[in-house]
């Protein structure tokens, strides 16, 4: 019997957790260290807030009555050393039509709340992509399995906790899970916390999950765990394949005629119906099995084509499988066999998604003989129409309650979420309940920021902001119009802190966190990098110029287009046309020689091959090189439409100017430039660092990128990472985000990998050190520590169905001067919560107060996260 009930098991010290007794009790909250928080005696439906608890893992604890043997409760509760703010977007919702539990997922967090109750509930660290009600549920079941896109958990939502996980998902009822592991079979109860069966090789499940163990069929009860011999059934010695209640037994026979036995399982322990029938056909294939040779046939086609039109007569393609195959496809029962007649069509539907999102439904038929309990199958296949989509969902949402989240399979219950929270919909009353207003936070901040004496953040959120002080946890909110609250990661690298009277709300300063120098509001541009004393001022457009490779001058964008229009081929070129160009190509070629007009398609090749072929010998590299050179100089003349990207360079330049002087000077970035990322001054203005993105020929592929650290005063380039440095290296660099410096004149860049590159200063030497999987955030005020996480960015060829920038919502702290050790690990937003999608929110920037006590953190799904960080503990 349950004691007590709490509203959730994970949370933050702003956050707290509401307990719900259910009887009276003795109940109190135990430390690790076995000091108590809280105890006393409690009445039955009194609820309390725990307002008191301290970080950590506690201990909560209940005794019925006054008796030795009473009923006794516990559970834990973790609390983050943090606070957090907003975040409230919801990701997915889930209503069940014999379940009285609803869920909504945000990007960090699940709600719960109960339709006949009314009872919320709020768990962190929690946010599933599917929630599924386990298999023979009724409204009192309280148990559901939360899918990721990793794993599975069975949830207990009365315990709001997760009581199993597992992966490779098959089955799951109230009490048990069946789920496969490297080729087995598990059986799991976890009511019990016990393993009821593990087997090898194939299985059949319905009601019963089918197996073979020393040739004999067995099954178990998913129900009770009962374990039983399947009679009727011959040992299975020979070739036997299962799929969904069904039993195939292949027994061979004289010549090219083989017996099969097609049993159809869950129909009870005797009398078990068996289809018995012979063919001059070998089985194709099954499940993955290869058969032996087997022979083609297309007989009854014509006939499978009419059959088949009568039923659907928009279909595009009909196919007849002659030959006996059998399929699993999503434990549909679909069995292929050859026959000689077709009666009883039974269809099976499948839907499949095609390249370019052209949908198509796959139609299957069985075909029983009657007189000889033969089988034959055909496949159709016919386009999806828009009446097929109606069918699927004829569901609509109504506007007036707010953005449509969910709603119940049987469509009598909606989500939606409006401004004001959200709202549970009845169709059949046509009545919107609100729910969850006690637990759920629909506050979406944009912006944070430190006040400068580290005691409160200022987070902004439309055209108002809030300012938290930490030592009350105390809220005031004041309109931010009138100055500039700056939508950039920074300013120079760094998230500027706010210096304002508290007790008077006077308009805010901005200060940079490094200098401590104030910054006017003019002065923080989303299109201007600024030094920290304000004497140097960097575009974030780079200068393109362009130069003739051939002749080795600069050209003007008329003299390039003048290049491209007598070089190139137009898509409706003539036959004439091209051999004309073609003749103007060869022409050139004469005149500048092979090596010059293939050296940038030379070096471009090159970089690439010495990286990815350094398994062949010299020789063989030297063969492989010719033949792409070449193919190369075959292209050159006939194939590429075309040819200025290998006969002229587009330079890139960083273009700075000392605002006293009002000199303008630019820096090389390189040639073919994507984009110009950051750029970013050193504390002393001595030093300037920029990095940037390049382009490449191939689509979507990995771009490359460059750093460079600068000297100002000497005007001379120190350092340089680029390509051809990391291919000499036997490294790979790819695009390069962002570049800072730290107050110790340290500088850190990253790129799409993700590494994390410190360039270390001292007396005036710079040196690099690599950390692997670590996409950088920002430095503290002192230099001594950095912050990162590990988003990275995946190319389009080497991930088709999953390219693109790949958020995460871990943060790392490190110490600079010994930064492959992880000082502290915080996982606040989206990734890294269990069961966040790949696609979720991520930490979009970060901060450390002035006294390097605490981190603020900015997430893209709205939420704001400060952290006691406790550094000089972890020295």
């Amino acid at each position: 019997m349950k004691l007590f009930e709490l509203n959730t098991h994970h949370t933050y010290l702003n956050i707290y957790p509401v307990v719900r007794f259910l009887s009276s009790c003795f109940f109190k909250i135990i430390e690790d260290n076995g000091n108590w928080i809280l105890n006393g005696f409690f009445a039955e439906d009194q609820s309390i807030t725990l307002d008191c608890l301290k970080p950590g893992k506690l201990r909560v604890y209940a005794k019925e009555g006054d008796s030795e043997s009473g009923n006794t409760q516990e559970e834990y509760i973790t609390v983050e050393d943090a606070v957090k703010f907003g975040g409230g977007k919801a990701k997915n919702g889930f209503v069940f039509e014999n379940s009285h539990w609803v869920f909504i997922t945000s990007g960090d967090r699940l709600y719960i709340w109960n339709r006949e109750t009314r009872e919320s509930k709020i768990e962190y660290y929690l946010s599933p992509d599917t929630i599924l009600p386990c298999e023979n549920v009724f409204a009192s079941c309280n148990f559901f399995v939360f899918k990721t896109h990793s794993d599975y958990s069975i949830f207990d939502v009365e315990a709001g906790q997760i009581v199993y996980s597992y992966t490779n998902h098959i089955y799951a009822n109230d009490h048990m899970v069946v789920y496969g592991v490297s080729g087995d079979i598990h059986v799991y109860d976890y009511i019990r916390k016990q393993e009821i069966l593990c087997v090898k090789g194939q299985y059949s499940i319905g009601n019963r999950l089918f197996y073979v163990e020393d040739d004999q069929l067995k099954a178990i009860s998913l129900s009770n765990g009962y374990k039983n011999i399947v009679p009727d059934i011959e040992d299975l010695n020979g070739k036997n394949y299962r799929l969904v209640n069904t039993t195939l037994l292949v027994l061979a026979k004289d010549g090219f005629v083989k017996d099969y036995h097609l049993y159809r399982l869950n129909n009870g322990e005797k009398g078990i119906q068996c289809f018995r029938f012979y063919s001059d056909y070998y089985i194709s294939h099954f499940m993955g099995y290869d058969m032996p040779g087997y022979s083609k046939a297309e007989e009854q086609l014509e006939a499978a084509k009419v059959a088949l039109q009568q039923i659907k007569p928009d279909l595009r393609e009909v196919h007849l499988s002659a030959t006996i195959k059998l399929f699993d496809i999503e434990n549909c029962k679909i069995i292929y066999t050859d026959g000689k007649r077709a009666f009883e069509l039974s269809l099976i539907e499948v839907t499949r998604s095609i390249p370019r999102n052209v949908t198509k439904r796959y139609m299957r038929a069985i075909i029983k003989d009657e007189k000889c309990d033969s089988l034959s199958s055909i496949a159709a296949e016919y386009e999806r129409t828009e009446n097929d989509a109606v069918v699927e969902d004829k569901f609509i949402p109504n506007e007036k309650y707010g953005k449509y989240i969910c709603s119940s399979e049987d469509k009598k219950w909606a989500v939606y979420q409006s401004e004001d929270g959200l709202s549970l919909y009845s169709t059949q009353d046509d009545k919107a309940t609100p729910i969850l207003q006690d637990v759920y936070m629909p506050c979406l901040y944009q912006n944070a920021y430190f006040s400068s004496d580290g005691k409160s953040v200022v987070m902004v959120k439309g055209k108002s902001s809030t300012i938290c002080n930490f030592e009350n946890l105390s809220e005031t909110t004041f309109p931010v119009e009138g100055f500039v609250i700056d939508r950039q990661d920074g300013f120079n690298g760094y998230r500027p802190e706010l210096d304002f009277v508290m007790s008077t709300l006077a308009q805010p300063r901005w200060r940079d966190s490094i200098s401590l120098n104030y910054v006017r509001p003019e002065d923080m541009s989303g299109h201007i990098f600024r030094s920290p004393l304000g004497d140097y001022e960097a575009k974030t457009d780079y200068k393109l110029v362009r130069i003739n490779r051939l002749t080795g001058k600069e050209i003007t964008s008329e003299e390039f287009n003048e290049l491209a229009s007598k070089y190139s081929f137009k898509d409706n070129s003539t036959d004439e046309e091209r051999k004309v160009i073609e003749k103007r190509r060869q022409e050139l070629l004469e005149k500048y020689g092979e090596e010059k007009i293939l050296s940038k398609c030379k070096d471009f090749w090159l970089r690439n091959f010495n990286r990815d072929h350094r398994d062949l010998t010299a020789e063989q590299q030297k063969t492989r090189i010719e033949e792409i050179l070449k193919r190369e100089l075959d292209s050159f003349l006939h194939r590429y439409q075309r040819i200025t990207p290998w006969i002229t360079d587009a330079l890139g330049y960083v273009v700075y100017c000392n605002t006293k002087t009002h000199k303008e000077s630019s820096i090389l970035i390189g040639n073919n430039v994507w984009f110009l990322n950051y750029v970013s001054f050193s504390r002393d203005s001595r030093y300037l660092a920029f990095g940037a993105k390049m382009a490449q020929s191939d689509f979507r592929s990995s771009q490359s990128g460059v750093y460079v650290l600068f000297d100002l005063k000497e005007e001379k380039e120190i350092l340089r990472y680029d390509e051809d440095r990391c291919a000499a290296e036997k490294q790979q660099l790819s695009a390069v985000w962002s570049a800072v410096f730290s107050s110790k004149m340290d500088s850190a860049f990253y790129d799409s990998n993700p590494n994390s590159y410190i360039v270390h200063y001292s007396e005036g030497n710079f040196s690099t050190e690599c950390v692997s999987d670590r996409s950088l955030l920002c430095f503290s005020p002192s230099g001594d520590y950095i912050a990162f996480s590990n988003q990275r960015y995946i190319d389009y060829q080497h991930h088709p169905d999953h390219w693109g920038h790949q958020p995460s919502g871990n943060i790392f702290i490190h110490k600079v001067d010994d930064a492959q050790k992880t000082l502290l690990e915080f996982n606040d937003f989206s990734e890294g919560i269990k069961g966040v999608c790949r696609r979720a929110g991520n930490v979009a920037s970060a901060a450390f107060s002035q006294d390097e006590s605490r981190l603020l953190a900015v997430g893209s799904d709205g939420s704001v996260v400060v952290r006691n960080l406790h550094l000089q503990e972890e020295k």
